[in-house]
Protein backbone atom coordinates (compact mmCIF):
# COMPACT_ATOMS: atom_id res chain seq x y z
CA UNK A 1 0.00 0.00 0.00
CA UNK A 2 1.91 3.46 -0.94
CA UNK A 3 1.61 6.11 1.43
CA UNK A 4 0.20 9.57 0.47
CA UNK A 5 2.53 12.02 0.26
CA UNK A 6 0.21 14.94 1.08
CA UNK A 7 -0.96 13.29 3.95
CA UNK A 8 2.84 13.19 5.17
CA UNK A 9 3.50 16.64 4.89
CA UNK A 10 0.49 17.38 6.63
CA UNK A 11 1.21 15.10 9.49
CA UNK A 12 5.17 16.53 9.41
CA UNK A 13 3.96 20.41 8.84
CA UNK A 14 1.96 19.31 12.63
CA UNK A 15 4.95 18.41 14.16
CA UNK A 16 7.16 21.07 13.57
CA UNK A 17 4.43 23.76 14.34
CA UNK A 18 4.47 21.96 17.65
CA UNK A 19 8.08 21.99 18.18
CA UNK A 20 8.40 25.68 16.74
CA UNK A 21 11.99 27.21 17.97
CA UNK A 22 11.02 29.72 20.99
CA UNK A 23 12.49 33.77 20.59
CA UNK A 24 11.78 36.62 20.69
CA UNK A 25 9.25 38.38 18.23
CA UNK A 26 8.23 42.27 18.08
CA UNK A 27 5.00 43.69 18.02
CA UNK A 28 4.53 47.53 16.64
CA UNK A 29 2.21 48.88 18.75
CA UNK A 30 -0.12 51.51 17.24
CA UNK A 31 -3.18 53.52 16.95
CA UNK A 32 -5.15 51.65 14.17
CA UNK A 33 -8.74 52.88 14.36
CA UNK A 34 -10.72 55.37 12.88
CA UNK A 35 -12.42 58.07 15.15
CA UNK A 36 -15.29 61.04 13.95
CA UNK A 37 -13.79 63.93 13.81
CA UNK A 38 -15.25 66.90 16.75
CA UNK A 39 -14.50 70.48 16.91
CA UNK A 40 -11.26 71.56 16.59
CA UNK A 41 -8.77 71.89 19.63
CA UNK A 42 -6.00 71.95 21.13
CA UNK A 43 -4.40 69.34 23.47
CA UNK A 44 -1.10 69.04 24.91
CA UNK A 45 -0.18 65.18 25.26
CA UNK A 46 2.52 64.76 27.91
CA UNK A 47 4.45 61.32 27.65
CA UNK A 48 3.00 58.49 29.60
CA UNK A 49 4.73 56.47 32.18
CA UNK A 50 5.16 52.90 32.37
CA UNK A 51 4.67 51.83 36.28
CA UNK A 52 4.29 47.81 36.20
CA UNK A 53 6.26 46.33 38.73
CA UNK A 54 9.35 44.42 37.81
CA UNK A 55 9.17 44.86 33.97
CA UNK A 56 11.35 45.86 31.68
CA UNK A 57 9.39 49.28 29.62
CA UNK A 58 9.83 46.83 26.07
CA UNK A 59 8.08 43.56 27.60
CA UNK A 60 4.49 42.53 26.01
CA UNK A 61 4.25 39.12 26.64
CA UNK A 62 4.73 35.84 25.34
CA UNK A 63 3.66 32.66 24.39
CA UNK A 64 4.07 29.24 26.09
CA UNK A 65 4.41 26.40 23.19
CA UNK A 66 3.82 22.86 23.06
CA UNK A 67 7.40 21.44 24.33
CA UNK A 68 7.33 24.51 27.48
CA UNK A 69 9.21 26.59 25.92
CA UNK A 70 7.89 30.43 25.24
CA UNK A 71 7.98 33.31 22.35
CA UNK A 72 8.66 36.54 24.02
CA UNK A 73 6.92 39.45 22.26
CA UNK A 74 8.50 42.86 22.93
CA UNK A 75 7.31 46.44 21.46
CA UNK A 76 9.07 47.27 18.39
CA UNK A 77 11.01 50.47 19.45
CA UNK A 78 11.15 48.87 23.05
CA UNK A 79 9.38 50.92 24.90
CA UNK A 80 5.63 50.83 25.31
CA UNK A 81 4.78 54.25 27.20
CA UNK A 82 5.99 55.89 24.43
CA UNK A 83 4.11 53.66 21.21
CA UNK A 84 1.13 54.44 23.68
CA UNK A 85 2.12 58.21 23.63
CA UNK A 86 1.94 57.69 20.15
CA UNK A 87 -1.29 55.98 19.66
CA UNK A 88 -3.16 58.93 21.56
CA UNK A 89 -1.67 61.27 19.58
CA UNK A 90 -2.63 59.56 16.91
CA UNK A 91 -6.33 59.11 18.05
CA UNK A 92 -6.51 62.75 19.28
CA UNK A 93 -5.41 63.88 15.56
CA UNK A 94 -7.62 61.54 13.84
CA UNK A 95 -10.82 63.29 16.60
CA UNK A 96 -9.16 66.94 15.00
CA UNK A 97 -7.74 67.77 17.61
CA UNK A 98 -4.37 69.90 17.17
CA UNK A 99 -1.71 68.26 19.69
CA UNK A 100 1.27 70.08 21.30
CA UNK A 101 3.78 67.61 23.17
CA UNK A 102 4.87 68.58 26.88
CA UNK A 103 7.62 67.12 28.77
CA UNK A 104 6.28 67.09 31.66
CA UNK A 105 3.37 68.01 33.85
CA UNK A 106 2.74 68.17 37.49
CA UNK A 107 -0.99 66.88 37.71
CA UNK A 108 -2.27 69.56 40.15
CA UNK A 109 -4.69 71.51 40.12
CA UNK A 110 -2.34 74.80 40.38
CA UNK A 111 -0.49 74.04 37.68
CA UNK A 112 -3.86 72.92 35.70
CA UNK A 113 -4.90 76.73 36.67
CA UNK A 114 -1.48 78.12 35.67
CA UNK A 115 -1.41 76.38 32.22
CA UNK A 116 -2.14 78.39 28.60
CA UNK A 117 -5.65 79.06 28.54
CA UNK A 118 -5.25 78.17 24.06
CA UNK A 119 -5.09 74.79 25.30
CA UNK A 120 -8.46 73.23 25.84
CA UNK A 121 -6.89 69.89 28.16
CA UNK A 122 -3.45 68.48 29.17
CA UNK A 123 -3.80 64.54 29.42
CA UNK A 124 -0.67 61.72 30.67
CA UNK A 125 -1.28 58.95 31.67
CA UNK A 126 0.13 55.80 33.63
CA UNK A 127 0.91 52.41 32.41
CA UNK A 128 0.11 50.06 35.35
CA UNK A 129 -0.57 46.77 33.42
CA UNK A 130 -0.25 45.97 29.61
CA UNK A 131 0.55 42.01 29.25
CA UNK A 132 -0.72 38.92 26.61
CA UNK A 133 -0.36 35.52 28.35
CA UNK A 134 -1.06 32.83 25.10
CA UNK A 135 -0.52 29.23 25.35
CA UNK A 136 -0.04 27.12 22.03
CA UNK A 137 -2.49 23.70 22.78
CA UNK A 138 -2.55 21.79 19.72
CA UNK A 139 -3.36 23.57 16.90
CA UNK A 140 -5.19 26.34 18.92
CA UNK A 141 -3.63 29.17 20.74
CA UNK A 142 -5.57 31.11 23.80
CA UNK A 143 -4.72 34.35 24.25
CA UNK A 144 -5.63 36.73 27.41
CA UNK A 145 -4.88 40.59 27.40
CA UNK A 146 -4.73 42.69 30.58
CA UNK A 147 -4.39 46.39 30.57
CA UNK A 148 -4.80 48.64 33.43
CA UNK A 149 -4.29 52.48 32.50
CA UNK A 150 -4.58 55.90 34.78
CA UNK A 151 -5.31 58.83 32.54
CA UNK A 152 -4.91 62.71 33.51
CA UNK A 153 -7.00 65.08 32.15
CA UNK A 154 -6.17 68.66 33.15
CA UNK A 155 -8.14 71.57 32.17
CA UNK A 156 -6.94 74.91 31.98
CA UNK A 157 -10.34 76.69 32.04
CA UNK A 158 -11.33 75.72 35.54
CA UNK A 159 -8.08 73.73 36.86
CA UNK A 160 -9.68 71.04 37.25
CA UNK A 161 -7.99 67.28 36.87
CA UNK A 162 -9.99 64.28 36.31
CA UNK A 163 -8.54 60.92 36.62
CA UNK A 164 -9.62 58.16 34.02
CA UNK A 165 -9.15 54.62 34.97
CA UNK A 166 -9.16 51.91 32.65
CA UNK A 167 -9.58 48.36 33.33
CA UNK A 168 -9.51 45.95 30.12
CA UNK A 169 -9.35 42.36 29.64
CA UNK A 170 -10.13 40.08 26.79
CA UNK A 171 -9.22 36.13 25.86
CA UNK A 172 -9.10 34.70 22.25
CA UNK A 173 -8.33 31.85 20.83
CA UNK A 174 -6.88 31.07 17.39
CA UNK A 175 -6.70 28.32 15.04
CA UNK A 176 -3.53 29.67 12.87
CA UNK A 177 -1.66 31.89 15.62
CA UNK A 178 0.90 34.78 13.88
CA UNK A 179 2.72 37.69 15.45
CA UNK A 180 0.70 39.72 12.99
CA UNK A 181 -2.75 38.23 14.21
CA UNK A 182 -1.50 38.90 17.80
CA UNK A 183 -0.45 42.91 16.44
CA UNK A 184 -4.09 43.16 15.36
CA UNK A 185 -5.41 41.77 18.77
CA UNK A 186 -3.42 44.01 20.98
CA UNK A 187 -3.88 47.30 18.40
CA UNK A 188 -7.69 46.61 18.19
CA UNK A 189 -8.02 46.55 22.13
CA UNK A 190 -5.25 49.72 22.09
CA UNK A 191 -8.26 51.86 20.14
CA UNK A 192 -11.26 50.26 21.45
CA UNK A 193 -9.76 51.98 25.03
CA UNK A 194 -9.21 55.10 23.67
CA UNK A 195 -12.23 55.49 21.95
CA UNK A 196 -14.53 54.51 24.78
CA UNK A 197 -12.09 56.23 27.73
CA UNK A 198 -14.18 59.87 27.30
CA UNK A 199 -10.67 61.71 27.34
CA UNK A 200 -12.32 64.48 24.77
CA UNK A 201 -15.55 64.64 27.71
Amino acid sequence: MRSCPCLLCLILAALLGACATAGQQYIKVAYTGTADPMDQTRIAVVPLVDQRPDTETSYLGRRILMDNSQETYLVMGMDLAWSLTTSLTDFLVQKGATTKEMQEFPESPEAAAESPKELSRIITGRVEKFEVQAQKKGALTEMQLDISLTFSVALPETGQIKTVPVAYSLEKTLVSFSRQKLETFVNGAVAEILAKAGLLE
